[in-house]
């Protein structure tokens, strides 16, 4: 079979220019550009473009797949939105994920290569299911950094008695199985992962965001109240991240790198046990796979 890539870029901030993509049509003539994205597909040759330059310059969410296992997603994040000594408690591997600054933003890259799977993917629909990550992200929740983490966890590369950065990421979100799905991630782990007090890492509750807004000065609130009126894409975000951090939610033991394997382990162990209880109950006698 020969090469097939998959590349699509998403604009989520503001809408291209016709400026703007004329620039991208001038990359590709093939291509799907729309004034939120541009996707392109190739069977034979490349993207005659950088893809990080593409991000910085023009989208805030980039996604590629290949047939011979590669993929990435990355994020653009304005600068100032996420500090970057948030991250530093996740330890990311860079065989895994970078973080760099370009210009007034933040370039989160996560990547991973020779990846197996058994069916085709011609990498559609994926990143409509992943966008929803970078606004959590700028709200505050920092789960899908866990799942870089996660993956270093399963291929070795963090010592077993490492506690884990936050306290699991229960309640999963569909994005963080989208996520958990696109990098392969192995189920029973990302399972164990889940299985911690729930609420810790979700929106504090209604009663707790209204007294933190209540506790606000006047003139603040009203400079929220401009940049909304003015459009401000992130103005939102930045509220619900202060929320989280004033809301004092509940916090979970950790556990350790070692006891989430530990616990991968035994559901797997689970799941052979159920598979064979059924056969048996069907009469059927087969082992497990």
């Amino acid at each position: 079979m020969s090469e097939y890539q998959h590349y699509e870029f998403q604009a989520v901030d503001r809408p291209l220019k016709r400026k703007e993509r004329e620039e991208l049509r001038a990359i590709s003539t093939r291509a799907r550009i729309t004034a939120s994205g541009f996707a392109d597909r190739y069977k034979w040759g490349d993207l005659k473009a950088d893809p990080e330059t593409l991000l910085a310059c023009y989208f805030d969410l980039i996604l590629y797949v290949t047939n011979w296992g590669s993929r990435r997603f990355a994020m653009r994040l304005p600068k100032g939105t996420v500090e970057t000594t948030d991250l530093d408690r996740f330890a990311l591997d860079e065989d895994f994920a970078t973080i760099r600054q370009t210009g007034d933003n933040l370039i989160i890259d996560i990547h991973i290569d020779e990846l197996e799977f058994d069916d085709w993917d011609d990498g559609a629909g994926w990143l409509a299911a992943l966008s929803q990550l970078r606004a959590d992200v700028l709200g505050g929740d920092l789960r899908v950094f866990y799942l870089i983490w996660l993956m270093a966890v399963e291929a070795g590369c963090v010592r077993s008695d490492t506690p884990e950065p936050l306290p699991g990421i229960a309640p999963a979100t569909a994005a963080l199985r989208t996520f958990a799905a696109f990098f392969a991630i192995d189920g029973d782990l990302f399972d164990a992962a889940t299985q911690a007090a729930p609420g810790h890492a979700g929106s504090p509750p209604p009663d707790a965001v209204a007294a933190f807004i209540g506790t606000q000065p006047e003139a603040e609130k009203t400079a929220l109240l401009v940049c909304l009126h003015d459009g401000d894409p992130h103005v939102g975000a930045a509220l619900r991240r202060r929320c989280r951090q004033a809301s004092g939610l509940p916090v979970a033991r950790r556990r350790t790198a070692g006891a989430l394997r530990d616990a991968a382990i035994r559901g797997q162990h689970d799941r052979k046990r159920t598979f064979i209880e059924r056969l048996d109950r069907a009469g059927l006698g087969a082992e497990a796979p």
